[in-house]
């Protein structure tokens, strides 16, 4: 038997006892019938049949030869999809029911196939739930934590509603930050408001700090603003990064003037590594940890005093960070100047450099969208380029024709080597494009098109005739790069901006961004509306 199907019994019986003395001996029951080798206890077979000894069987647990159905699965999916329910029949003495037979349990979905093997009446990449919280000029970033709860933080001007507080700004100016957590379903469970003054406040960074809250960051350049810990004020514009613990209430605050913060991840050690590209504090082109209790630097180092470093001001405006495995951190930047190179560097917990692999476009352009690592420590790289690609010193990617600008994604060993590397696209737009890895390898990617796009899976095509009413699409491929379901999500109008694209720790993939005046339909019923803005998450179960 299924331990989830005993503990559920159990459960059950667990509930009678508040209205019956005998709570312990039903309990007892169902450890015998449903446990092989359940420990004995005086009474326990008596209670059942009336008459027994210590640990004995009850007398007659089914009626002999008698027959009935069974399932051994989990009970939301028995005979849904390719699920089937068998039957059992009772022995001839009546003391057990033989094993289940006949039955057909969930399995590992084949998303090449229209059967539904792990029986959760979803097709691949088909949403579970999705949501849509209605707002007027908003904007939002997301991050899940362990529990699979998501933290939502972005800005609004006249209105968000949370699907149970509406928030409204401070002042009639705005616009006014904002910081949500919702639990799995979506459910609001606690929201933070923060009263700003000028309009250049929103959150460009998350990251869950586990079940001690939640860590973001932005820009501000017209003060004061307070996130609890006193109001920031000077006299130039700069970056803050904020800490609230899983009740919402504040921790710590940071400003580094005239910096630029551009993105962070949350250590193996629970500590933050955050980018910068511009600035004093940290200085430019630096990676920083930073003590997540205190919100004090531990290290930092500047990227550009390495042997490869390169030019920190041509590196400036764009650069990520992701860990790896033992605390490692990978930093992917590209070159704003020349637009001919973009660099993957790596660093050991004491931010001390390992290595660098380069990828260039000697003819065209290259620009960096995403990264991404797994915990086996390859590396996955996002971004835009026309022409050709070379990885390294190897491996070179090329577009249809030298003006045609493609996507690519390209796989690096945890030595820097290349693995395999892809490019998709047509002549029209692939952009907003956001990546995730689960610890499997598996990624995710989640972005806008038009025109045509294939992972692999077959050809997905607009039929917008414009580049501005964007389709969503969402893609999975496996370690090796091997399409495991891809699916798109017509917008009937309007725009589309996806924000991000996260994977729990379930490999559930949760997809977050913003709707204006778009309606789509993500497989639970359209969300958005032609003449409104909103906040949309979906959650996409694993196939």
């Amino acid at each position: 038997m299924n331990p989830q199907h005993l503990s559920s019994r159990l459960t059950g019986a667990l509930a009678l006892c508040a209205a019956c003395s005998s709570c312990a001996l039903v309990i007892g029951a169902e450890w015998d019938r449903y446990s092989e080798g359940a420990p004995g206890s005086a009474g326990t077979g008596g209670a059942t049949s009336g008459a027994g000894s210590a640990g004995a069987p009850p007398e007659e647990a089914c009626t002999p030869r008698a027959m009935e159905p069974c399932y051994e699965g989990r009970a939301q999916t028995r005979d849904v999809g390719s699920c089937r329910s068998g039957t059992r029949v009772c022995n001839e003495e009546g003391t057990s029911w033989g094993p289940c037979s006949g039955q057909t349990l969930p399995s590992d979905e084949d998303c090449a196939t229209d059967a539904d093997e792990d029986c959760n009446a979803l097709a691949c990449g088909q949403a579970s739930w999705a949501r849509a919280f209605p707002a007027n000029a908003a904007s939002a970033i997301a991050t899940t934590d362990a529990a699979g709860n998501i933290y939502l933080a972005g800005s609004f001007v006249g209105f968000i509603d949370l699907g149970g507080r509406r928030l409204t700004p401070s002042s009639a100016t705005g616009p006014d930050l904002f910081v949500a957590k919702l639990d799995r379903r979506g459910e609001l469970v606690w929201a933070r408001q923060f009263d700003e003054t000028g309009d250049n406040y929103t959150p460009y960074g998350i990251a869950s700090a586990g079940d001690d809250g939640v860590v973001f960051f932005g820009w501000i350049d017209q003060f004061p603003i307070d996130f609890g810990g006193g109001p920031i004020t000077g006299d130039r514009g700069g970056s803050y990064i904020v800490r609230l613990d899983g009740a919402g209430d504040y921790v710590w605050q940071q400003f580094y003037a005239d910096d630029s913060l551009t993105d962070l991840f949350i250590d193996g050690s629970g500590d933050i590594v955050v980018s910068s590209a511009l600035g004093s504090a940290p200085e430019p082109g630096h990676i920083t940890q930073i003590n997540a209790k205190t919100g004090a630097t531990v290290r930092s180092v500047r990227t550009c005093d390495e042997p490869d470093g390169g030019d920190c001001v041509d590196e400036a405006l764009r650069r990520h960070v992701a860990g790896g495995p033992e605390n490692t951190v990978i930093a992917l930047s590209d070159d704003t100047n020349t637009r001919d190179r973009a660099t993957v560097r790596t660093y050991d917990s004491f931010l001390k450099h390992r290595w660098s692999v380069d990828l260039t476009s000697p003819d065209g352009e290259v620009d960096t969208l995403d990264l991404a690592s797994d915990e086996r420590g390859g590396i996955y790289v996002m971004g835009g380029f026309r022409g050709r690609l070379q990885i390294g010193d190897g491996v070179t990617l090329s577009t249809s024709t030298a003006a045609r600008r493609e996507t690519f994604l390209v796989k690096l060993s945890p030595s820097g080597e290349y693995e395999w590397g892809k490019s998709f696209g047509d002549t029209g737009q692939q952009v907003n494009w956001q990546m995730s890895a689960s610890d499997a390898g598996d990624i995710t990617l989640l972005g806008n098109f038009s025109g045509s796009v294939d992972f692999g899976g077959g050809t997905l095509a607009t039929t917008t005739t414009t580049d501005e009413d964007l389709d969503l699409v969402v893609a999975k491929l496996d370690a090796g790069g091997s399409h495991l379901w891809s699916r798109q999500f017509v917008n009937s109008g309007g725009q589309t901006w996806p924000s991000g694209v996260l994977i729990d720790a379930d490999n559930t993939v949760l997809l977050a961004g913003i709707l204006v005046g778009a309606v789509v339909d993500f497989g639970t019923g359209a969300l958005g509306s032609a003449d409104g803005e909103a906040v949309f998450l979906a959650r996409v179960p694993p196939p």
